[in-house]
């Protein structure tokens, strides 16, 4: 518990003795006051109350065992946080030296406080510690926000309706119904309809083993979710998702029809992850109730929804957009339309520079092991790839390439990987890893590299490019992205979305907090000296990136 901060529900707390009671929220002042005048009529006694584990656990950890129990939790340790995050293994340490200490003896207690004192203030003054109070004031700060500046609130949220019953409609289904959300699902079939309603079981189902919910909140919750292949119930739905095919005219055309179905203030959103909402707007009668609400795969774990505001989108539909994520338990930004939003928009840039270290000679495993162990990402870009899609990856890039025709590259053999209807990632259990029927990882495909014509990779750049050119070519698009087309209001946005949606290392406080540490100047020659070395003129500076650097600005003043 200490080594992870893990939070534990109450029956678990009290059954490994952490609380003495459970207690329903509605008999709670009344049982808190019979403890109370238990303990007055006790005399006001101060009870003291000492964990002690296990008879074998404490042989273990007071024998002549406990250094090798203390090196295994140390490996266990190195191995989740790949020695990025010093406060575990601080805590470990004082656990090592404090265990076994009579609390009940002042002078032995004392001496133990010193030892955790001395630990906590080397940790805290760390510029660790301080990115991750950034990243904790980044969270509190949605729960103050509405999502607008007006002051215009949103309607309360108790129906929602989803369009698609694929893995996205599935997920955006159980994440809304565990929160007490009544959820209509529509698809054109019932085979599909099925699907949606068993991934929210296998779901539930997987809490009730783990009895962090009771066969009654089971289907409680469960039957929260209805499917049709009509619109039925629509008439009394708030909003409704639309996650069908990535089509624009499709797109349109459904939620025409949806609109006809619903009532005339009812929302529609979009969880299109690189198609226009303004554009798609078009397709709804009243293009002020429509907005977008990109989810990111797996819905149930990802946090992040980019709310997207289309050209006329009225504020309160993106207040009632923004309130309802909030309520399914997700973290909100706002963004402004525009070609991949803003997650994506900074991730494709990072993704297609993997692949240019690809054609460059560069292996899978070198590129993707330096993005994990140095830099901390949860994964590299190659295996993020795989877990998007290899044919999403090309389909979004194309759109980026088509919106800005004049900074944006292509890998030629991204195109030709793509036409492999076999190797499209961790859905066809093949990309440029190998995966189990689980969709588990398994060890890279060597043959992906005879595949796409190239000669067996030599590793000819360092760890240092490698990195600096993916998470570089992020800063230079960022710059743009927030200097010039205004995507998002301000950095702590940015941060947010990209430690959210992208697992981009929380220890670094987040992508502009992190350029900030190195400094716009010496990212802008970096750049120059890539873009000129490799002949690269997708890592050219751009000129808001420049101005930066110029002027001395740090993206957070």
């Amino acid at each position: 518990m200490i080594l992870a901060g893990k939070l534990l529900n109450a029956k678990k707390a009290a059954k490994i003795g952490l609380v003495d009671y459970v207690v329903h929220p509605n008999l709670l002042e009344n049982f808190a006051q019979e403890q109370m005048l238990k303990i007055i009529n006790d005399g006001g006694k101060k009870r003291r109350k000492v964990y002690q584990p296990k008879g074998a656990v404490n042989k273990l950890l007071e024998g002549p065992l406990k250094g090798i129990v203390f090196s295994k939790a140390k490996q266990g340790v190195l191995k989740l946080t790949k020695g990025h995050y010093p406060a575990p293994l601080a805590a470990l340490e004082i656990i090592r030296k404090t265990y076994g200490v009579d609390p009940t003896n002042k002078s032995d207690r004392e001496a133990a406080l010193e030892i955790e004192k001395e630990h906590f203030a080397e940790c805290a003054v760390t510029d660790i510690s301080k990115n991750l109070i950034h990243v904790f004031y980044l969270t509190e700060m949605v729960k103050k926000q509405t999502g607008v500046s007006s002051g215009v609130k949103g309607k309360p949220v108790k129906h929602l309706g989803v369009l698609g019953a694929g893995t996205m409609g599935g997920g955006i289904a159980y994440v809304a119904a565990d929160k007490g959300i009544d959820v209509r699902v529509k698809d054109i079939s019932l085979d599909a309809n099925a699907k949606a309603l068993k991934h929210a079981r296998d779901l539930w189902g997987k809490l009730v083993k783990k009895k962090v919910i009771d066969n009654y909140q089971f289907s409680q919750k469960m039957s929260l979710v209805s499917t049709g292949l009509d619109f039925a119930g629509f008439k009394n739905i708030d909003v409704t998702v639309e996650a069908i095919v990535e089509d624009m005219g499709i797109k349109q055309k459904v939620i025409g029809q949806t609109a006809a179905q619903m009532r005339p203030d009812a929302i529609i959103v979009t969880n299109t992850s690189s198609l226009s909402v303004t554009e798609m707007s078009k397709g709804h009668p009243h293009p002020e109730y429509f907005a977008g609400m990109h989810f990111f795969s797996p819905v149930h774990k990802m946090p992040l929804v980019e709310v997207i505001r289309g050209e006329k989108s009225s504020d309160e539909t993106i207040a009632t957009v923004f309130e309802l994520a909030k309520k399914m338990g997700k973290m909100p930004v706002v963004v402004k339309d525009g070609a991949g939003f803003l997650v994506n928009r900074l991730l494709l840039p990072y993704m297609g520079e993997a692949f240019f270290l690809l054609t460059e000679g560069m292996s899978v495993e070198k590129v993707d092991k330096a993005y994990v162990y140095q830099f901390g990402m949860p994964m590299g870009p190659f295996e993020l790839m795989d877990s998007v899609g290899l044919d999403v990856c090309v389909k979004v890039l194309n759109i980026f390439k088509k919106a800005f025709p004049d900074r944006v590259e292509v890998p030629e053999l991204m195109q030709k990987l793509e036409k492999n209807k076999a190797r499209l990632g961790q859905k066809t259990n093949l990309g440029f890893y190998k995966y189990d029927s689980s969709g588990k990882k398994l060890e890279v495909d060597q043959s992906i590299y005879s595949e796409l014509g190239l000669p067996a990779p030599t590793n000819p750049y360092s760890d240092q490019e490698c990195l600096e050119r993916g998470v570089f070519a992020m800063v230079n698009e960022c710059a743009l992205a927030l200097d010039a087309d205004k995507i998002v209001e301000t950095p702590h946005e940015v941060d947010l979305a990209m430690i959210m949606g992208t697992g981009f290392p929380p220890f670094r406080g987040g992508l502009l907090k992190y350029a900030d540490s190195v400094g716009a100047d010496y990212i802008r020659k970096q750049l120059e000296k890539y873009s000129t070395e490799r002949k690269a003129n997708r890592l050219r500076p751009s000129v808001k990136l420049k101005e930066r650097a110029e002027k001395q600005l740090k993206f957070y003043n």
